[in-house]
């Protein structure tokens, strides 16, 4: 009696749970994030697993400048 079909499948099936435990956890992360950076020109994108905010210069530096903008506070501190 063959048992390496069964490992596998079992071994796939603990995959399938880590990975959609994973997902929902990067779901609730997304979540998060698009509400806390509401409003700030901060945009949230997600591509599978992987999530970026992406900050537009004009509200994080101001121009010619090492110093955070005023207005970049606020989506800092959401973070």
């Amino acid at each position: 009696h063959d048992n390496r079909g069964k490992g596998a499948l079992i071994g796939a099936a603990v995959a399938g749970a880590a990975a959609a435990g994973y997902g929902y956890y990067a779901d609730k992360q997304e979540e998060e994030l698009r509400r806390s950076m509401q409003g700030t020109g901060v945009e949230v994108q997600r591509q599978g697993d992987v999530i970026q905010l992406i900050m537009p210069g004009n509200i994080t530096f101001a121009t010619d400048s090492a110093q955070i903008a005023s207005s970049f506070y606020q989506p800092l501190n959401n973070l």
